[in-house]
């Protein structure tokens, strides 16, 4: 929410934009659990921030998109 729309500002449109967004709204990646295990850290904590990032990545990214879209953006 932070990043898109000063991407806008400076400029990115079009295919740049959707990679931005792509990029920015992308879950957390599995592997992040994988290593809190052998860091010793906190791996229930891993583990639920990737499922949340997960199942609320598909409603943002989808929302953005129509958004973007609405506006001519992209």
């Amino acid at each position: 929410m932070i990043f898109i729309p000063i991407a806008i500002w400076f400029g990115f449109s079009g295919m740049e934009l959707a990679a931005l967004m792509a990029m920015l709204a992308s879950p957390t990646a599995v592997s992040s659990f994988t290593m809190a295990q052998n860091a010793d850290a906190n791996d229930d904590l891993a583990g639920q921030i990737v499922v949340m990032s997960s199942l609320l990545s598909v409603v943002s990214i989808f929302l953005w998109i129509l958004m973007l879209n609405y506006f001519n953006v992209i």
